[in-house]
């Protein structure tokens, strides 16, 4: 019995070795087993964080995305809008480019009717101008019947100095004469820039007008304005390109004409349409035709070679 008991106490020890040596065992896989499972959780946790930094990256790209789309909608908003504004323009030019064609098409049809007038009016005076001669030559033959030689002397007796105007402090390069409301007067232009206005009944300067910058090359009475307007005016040319109106009742400059490049000699009133349109001759080789009236310039006759 107690020989068995031995037996069963070795068994037991060696089965309590065995559960110890297997409990050791166990012991190391589950430490291994917490090991891997501390390094799975690492490897969990990198991987989340790395998750998270590519998140916020999308996050970063989407932002960006949104606005270049915001920008890209805005720029074709803007787009839309010039796009508008420049048809609106090229609508508008094309109106106004129509709107002077037609303008253009009127002034040239009374550029044409007023070279027809002036022909005619040019015919007109010039039959005129041979009749009168003629009539001048018969009435010289007349007197040359009547008296077989002309005393010069005699007809030089006759003319006499009757006033001196005196004023201008240089050369007086034009005058003009000519009647306002039953009073005389002589205008006068001259190398000292100013155009001057005589009173022919009492012999005393009324006006003078120092607008030019220049000599003035010529000066004459416009009948135009007096008829139309009831003004007392004056036209002068100028070395200083420009062609000048004066209203010498009131002492003030009216219209002014620009276009000539150069000194502008000599100007004439037109003998039809009571003086309306003004002739001018320049340096710059050209010959305008002006409407009084309208200020425009009308024509350019530029076909001289010199001036």
């Amino acid at each position: 019995m107690h020989l068995k008991s031995n037996t069963e106490i070795q068994q037991l020890n060696k089965r309590i070795n065995d559960l110890q040596h297997e409990s050791v065992k166990k012991d190391a896989k589950i430490i291994e087993l917490t090991n891997d499972i501390q390094q799975v959780k690492s490897e969990m946790n990198q991987t989340i964080t790395q998750l998270k930094k590519q998140i916020e990256q999308c996050q970063s790209t989407c932002d960006v995305c949104t606005k270049f789309n915001d920008e890209i909608k805005h720029l074709k908003l803007e787009k839309e809008i010039n796009e508008k504004k420049q048809n609106e323009e090229i609508s508008k030019m094309n109106n106004d480019n129509q709107r002077l064609k037609q303008q253009l098409d009127t002034i040239l049809t009374e550029i044409t009717q007023l070279k027809k007038e002036f022909k005619n009016n040019k015919i007109h005076h010039i039959d005129e101008d041979k009749k009168e001669n003629d009539s001048n030559r018969q009435l010289l033959q007349t007197k040359s019947n009547l008296t077989s030689k002309f005393n010069f002397d005699l007809f030089r007796s006759s003319f006499k100095l009757t006033n001196t105007f005196t004023g201008h402090t240089n050369w007086v390069r034009s005058i003009d004469y000519s009647t306002f409301d039953d009073c005389q007067f002589i205008c006068s232009g001259s190398g000292d820039q100013t155009v001057r206005v005589w009173n022919v009944d009492n012999n005393k300067q009324i006006q003078s007008f120092n607008g030019h910058s220049d000599s003035v090359n010529c000066a004459k009475f416009s009948s135009y304005h007096y008829h139309y307007h009831r003004q007392n005016v004056i036209c002068s040319s100028s070395l200083d390109e420009t062609i000048r109106f004066w209203d010498f009742k009131h002492n003030k400059q009216l219209q002014k004409f620009n276009g000539h490049t150069d000194s502008v000699n000599g100007i004439e009133f037109s003998s039809f349409n009571d003086g309306r349109y003004l002739c001018s001759g320049s340096n710059d080789k050209t010959i305008r035709l002006w409407d009084v009236e309208t200020s425009e310039s009308l024509h350019i006759f530029n076909e001289h070679t010199d001036r």
